[in-house]
């Protein structure tokens, strides 16, 4: 049937029954074993078993790893297993998460009162304001527990040697990661052993005090972002323009709005398919979702008629997104084709304005999951604008109604609903620089969650709370926030390579406790084999990720000093570093399987992989532990292909395809021009082997090696680049011989014959409306009559043959297709080197016709001419202040035509 959104209940409830789940899966204890009798052996809650490391620093429980993506046709069942069931009796077998018996607080005791039980502090030591102590009869510290306290006294000291003073008097004091604070096994003895206390309320606002440094945030600022590669040694040379994270920030905000159609007609009649995809594929990434309430749920929108209400916007989002997850990846979507779920979506939408004026769980649920389908969508900033009213929303109730005060199924959706507000805005924060809401700021006081509890009969049969996934990814983001906060935050990216040491050998410890603390079914093989299970494959690739970041300013340090790569240690973490970012693109499509949530942040870490990659083939001793240059080549075409299905996703994604596209380009011009592959170069016969290169193009290796004098700007021209050569006579490609160069009056030892002027001038263009906005164009400096020549055009002259011409250049000019009869043909290439010429734009977008043009000032040497009649009446040359413009023809714009980016 169907129904528009303003459907009457009455015309809605003739529709199809309410769905039911029908995933039958048997209960696991947290090491992938079933427990016997259906008792919990460890008697811990999933954050003791598979979220926390055995060592964390003392703030930490774990981390992210700015990465990958999700979302998969495929159904999470074999993963699954490794959730907990229905919360009803015990005698099905073990029900993960379990709650503990209730054990008195010594308050209580001490008053002979009834405690609750809550943690971190029970009712009545709340209302007293007393420290809440819980002691637990019969743990004693064994050999194992007390190296496993002076292992965390040392990460602690560690820490605070690495991380600034706290000023005197500011009250702060360590705190209590959710792992080690609501760990019902830890008494309160060993609590005292490690220092740790719950943060107190702030006098003058919300949240915690204790939290201003803490080290398991996104700091304000640091250095991760992807483009923040653009600015190191060597791969700074492989883009023309100075992109910076900022960039990728504005051309979100100059964005077109979402334009959603609210009077869409809905379709009722797949629901049942669409809520089973979306408790099968989409709640895992989540968890966000109570199962166990689901009919019920389901019953109050369905009476609503969809068109009301808070509980018809989580049914609808759920179908969303549900109705999403049946079609793969939106990258491999038609764009001119409605998203999957939209239909759905557009009726919560028109919901939303009513729910954001509420302050409760219910509505805040709902925008959580409107911002997941958002980053379905690949709209970051709309997800962060809803985050933002989130944020606000959920600091208010977090401080008027702590999660401890609530009944258990309420905290628990508060626990997940803040969890992950907290995730969606720390990868925002990873790559754009955007304001922090402040919600980090209730982290250690708010627990982890611990599975849902049934609160109807009606529940269906099968249903099951998925949430290994999603307490993982809590402790990997907190991870990778540590990773930033302890090596690329402002106070700290300057480390030298001897105190970066101990550092990213902790953290890559930590990476590694992640790892092993995974429940069997969730831990991934370190094969390279490709991975059928979508779970197991996105924590692979996130595990990597955190990897690649950890050793990171290793390959730093190389690319500015080559020296230091023969150090063994700085070596081999290289290695380390490189080895992981090859793992996230050797199979670049395995990020299908995380573009649900993860689309997005998976391209952009794909981007921070391959300028790694890229980076480390123009040096020396890193290339000596790179794959095959034919590997490379062929793994870095991949990903730009696969960019490419990305690119209309958002113009934050088409930007990085084509500063890849470019960087590609580059440095494979870098490379070819060299002579021979950067992997053959040894630092200790380079002179010799640059020696041996043919004459005039010597420089090609220093240009890899961005030596000042060859690569960086060499001209007091104002605004030129400054990763381009300028030239004031051409160079020659080893093909032109004095057959083709004496027909031409062309030497390769040209004389000064070659013309420049000092009557233009290269601008930055600023006008939104220009084709070539954000990029030069060249500019009168006084009036320049018709027919009068401005300058000649200097370049890399070349044959026109395919094997010695750039294919992907847009500033290659032909000289002659026949030079004296021989058949052979040169033109003039300006892209890596030439003069102002080259900046002259195409008049297309700009003017009616063009008032300039390329023709031969004489033999071999072709100059830029003023129009004498541009056929415009009264044209009078060009004037003082405007740009100067030809026509490029049209053979140039109909080979560019299907060119991405163009």
């Amino acid at each position: 049937m169907t129904s528009s959104p303003d459907a009457s209940p009455s015309s809605v409830t003739s529709g199809p029954s309410v769905p039911q789940l029908t995933i039958n899966t048997s209960d696991v204890v947290t090491n992938g074993s079933t427990a016997p009798n259906g008792t919990d052996a460890t008697r811990r809650p999933p954050q003791a078993a598979s979220a926390e490391p055995t060592s964390a620093l003392s703030e930490m429980d774990r981390a992210d790893s700015q990465g990958p993506d999700r979302g998969d046709p495929t159904p999470m069942s074999a993963v699954s297993q490794t959730g907990n069931g229905r919360k009803r009796s015990n005698t099905d077998g073990v029900e993960y998460p379990r709650r503990r018996a209730t054990i008195a607080c010594e308050v209580c005791r001490s008053r002979k009162s009834r405690c609750d039980g809550s943690r971190p502090k029970c009712r009545l030591c709340i209302e007293l304001n007393a420290e809440c102590i819980y002691r637990e009869p019969g743990i004693k510290l064994d050999a194992g527990d007390k190296l496993i306290l002076e292992h965390l006294n040392r990460i602690e000291n560690l820490l605070q040697n690495a991380l600034p003073s706290t000023p005197p008097g500011s009250g702060m004091a360590m705190s209590a990661s959710p792992a080690i604070s609501h760990s019902t096994n830890m008494s309160s003895d060993r609590l005292g052993q490690l220092n740790i206390g719950m943060g107190h309320t702030m006098a003058g606002g919300m949240g915690p005090w204790s939290n201003i440094n803490n080290i398991s945030s996104m700091p304000k600022n640091h250095t991760t972002p992807a483009l923040n590669l653009l600015q190191w040694p060597k791969i700074n040379h492989l883009i023309s323009l100075p992109y910076t994270p900022e960039t990728l920030l504005q051309v979100e905000l100059d964005r077109p709005p979402l334009q959603v159609n609210t009077s869409m007609n809905l379709d009722l009649s797949n629901t049942n398919a669409y809520v089973q995809a979306y408790f099968e594929r989409v709640n895992v990434w989540y968890a966000v979702v109570n199962p166990y309430n689901w009919t019920s749920l389901y019953k109050v929108a369905l009476s609503q008629g969809f068109r009301t209400g808070p509980e018809s916007c989580v049914v609808l989002l759920v179908l969303a997104l549900g109705q999403a997850s049946t079609r793969g990846s939106i990258s491999r979507i038609p764009p001119h084709e409605v998203p999957p779920g939209m239909s759905y979506f557009s009726a919560a939408w028109a919901l939303l304005p009513s729910l954001m004026t509420r302050t409760t769980m219910l509505s805040a649920q709902c925008m959580i999951l409107t911002s997941a389908y958002l980053f379905y969508l690949v709209r970051p900033l709309e997800a962060w604008t809803l985050l933002s009213s989130i944020s606000m929303k959920l600091q208010l109730l977090l401080t008027t109604n702590p999660p401890a005060l609530l009944p258990t199924s309420s905290r628990e959706l508060s626990e997940r609903v803040f969890w992950n507000a907290l995730l969606f805005e720390s990868d925002l924060l990873a790559e754009l620089d955007l304001p922090h809401s402040g919600i980090i700021t209730f982290e250690e006081s708010i627990g982890l969650p611990c599975g849902f509890e049934i609160e109807d009969e009606d529940s269906p049969a099968g249903a099951r709370d998925d949430l290994w996934y999603f307490l993982a990814e809590i402790a990997l983001r907190r991870l990778l926030n540590r990773v930033s906060h302890l090596i690329y935050s402002d106070v700290n990216r300057e480390r030298s390579i001897s105190t970066l040491g101990p550092i990213v050998g902790e953290l890559d410890y930590q990476l590694t406790q992640w790892y092993e603390s995974l429940p069997l079914a969730l831990q991934f093989p370190h094969s390279r084999v490709q991975l059928s299970n979508p779970i197991q494959t996105v924590l692979r690739l996130r595990y990597f990720a955190c990897r690649t970041i950890i050793f990171r300013p290793y390959i730093h340090a190389v690319l500015k000093d080559e020296k230091l790569g023969m150090d063994t240690v700085v070596r081999e973490n290289c290695r380390k570093c490189l080895e992981a970012c090859l793992r996230q693109l050797e199979h670049i499509t395995e990020h299908h399987a995380g573009h649900m949530p993860y689309l997005w942040q998976g391209a952009l870490s794909i981007v921070s992989q391959s300028l790694l990659v890229m980076g480390a083939t123009m040096s020396p001793s890193l290339a000596a532990v790179l794959p095959p240059a034919d590997n490379i080549d062929k793994m870095l075409k991949d990903v730009i292909t696969e960019l490419q299905h990305y690119a209309h996703l958002a113009p934050s994604l088409k930007l990085s395809l084509e500063l890849i596209q470019e960087a590609e380009e580059r440095r494979r011009y870098f490379l070819r021009e060299s002579g021979m592959p950067l992997q053959d170069f040894a630092a200790s016969d380079r002179e010799q082997r640059v020696g041996s290169t043919i004459s005039n193009n010597r420089t090609r290796f220093d240009l890899i090696n961005a030596n000042p004098m060859v690569l960086g700007c060499n001209s007091a021209v104002k605004n030129w680049p400054k990763d381009l050569k300028y030239l004031t006579k051409p160079t020659f490609s080893s093909k032109l011989d004095h057959a083709v160069l004496a027909p031409l009056g062309l030497t390769q030892k040209p004389g000064p014959k070659f013309v420049g002027s000092d009557n233009v001038a290269i601008r930055l263009i600023t006008e939104p409306a220009h084709p070539a906005a954000g990029e030069y164009g060249l500019f009168a400096t006084k009036t320049l009559a018709p027919g009068s020549h401005i300058l000649d055009y200097v370049g890399h002259y070349h044959e026109t043959s395919p094997e010695d011409t750039d294919g992907a250049s847009n500033y290659d000019l032909v000289l002659t297709r026949d030079v004296g009869g021989t058949g052979r043909g040169v033109a003039i290439d300006a892209r890596f080197a030439g003069n102002e010429a080259r900046m002259i734009n195409d008049y297309r977008g700009v003017a009616a016709k063009p008032n300039a043009e390329f023709k031969e000032r004489e033999t071999g040497i072709m100059g830029v001419y003023v129009v004498v009649n541009n056929g415009i009446k009264g044209f009078k040359g060009v004037r003082k202040g405007e740009e100067i413009l030809v026509s490029y023809g049209r053979s140039f714009w109909n080979a560019r035509k299907d060119v991405a980016g163009l």
